[in-house]
């Protein structure tokens, strides 16, 4: 494989991670650290991405529901950290 193909699969994994991680802390917080909330907001981005054609609009759908679903993981190791 390519070293560029190798560098840009790694960097937009770091771009990815690190998105995730700042962006999926903020929901966390904006949820009061509610799992509800966020439960409740994933429900709405579903329903919205049922009803979006397939476009870049989808691509935004999936991402906040990638990022309303990290932050509800957050929440859950938070108050099990040993994941029981």
């Amino acid at each position: 494989m390519n070293d560029d193909v190798e560098n840009i699969a790694d960097r937009a994994m770091e771009l990815a991670s690190a998105f995730l991680d700042a962006n999926s802390k903020e929901l966390a917080r904006l949820s009061g650290g509610s799992m509800d909330v966020l439960r409740d907001a994933a429900r709405v981005v579903q329903d919205r991405q049922a009803h979006t054609e397939r476009s870049a609009a989808m691509s935004a759908e999936h991402l906040a529901f990638t990022l309303i679903t990290a932050a509800y993981d957050s929440l859950r190791r938070e108050r099990n950290p040993e994941g029981g």
